[in-house]
């Protein structure tokens, strides 16, 4: 199943990147970091204060204590891998970057984080309902097997 992350372009700021996830007949608001470039000759976007760079990565269910379930994105030709001791010896390259909940840009490091609704306090753009948009997530994705997101 492909699922799309349509980012938008007249929300961008510099300190957070707003798009719409579009998943089997659902919409939901997604906040995630800025773009910021990674090292020369890189695809991927700076390690920790980045969104990750747009194209197709594989999703895979991911279940710990802390987050419950979540999804952990990857593609090597995009730099991104599932786990640190993935990465090729010497590469630069982003792991661990999932969707999760949040609200606020501030409060990932590179990862996605869906909502029912954009949200404003103080100025700052992030997402409302995180929690509920990853609980109906859960239910949509259940069992899904060859899970892919696109982003654009």
């Amino acid at each position: 199943m492909l699922i799309s992350l349509i980012r938008d372009a007249v929300q961008e700021h510099d300190y957070c990147t707003l798009g719409r996830l579009q998943v089997a007949g659902h919409q939901f608001e997604t906040v995630e970091r800025p773009w910021v470039p990674g090292p020369p000759g890189t695809v991927c976007g700076h390690s920790g204060t980045s969104c990750i760079g747009v194209g197709t990565y594989r999703l895979d269910p991911r279940d710990t204590e802390a987050k419950g379930r979540h999804w952990i994105l990857s593609n090597s030709a995009l730099g991104v891998y599932r786990y640190p001791q993935d990465i090729p010896s010497g590469a630069y390259a982003r792991s661990l970057v999932l969707i999760h909940i949040a609200n606020w840009a501030h409060e990932l490091l590179g990862c996605i984080a869906p909502g029912t609704a954009r949200a404003q306090t103080n100025g700052e753009w992030g997402v409302s309902g995180s929690r509920d948009a990853m609980n109906a997530l859960r239910v949509l994705l259940l069992n899904v097997p060859d899970l892919q997101l696109s982003i654009t």
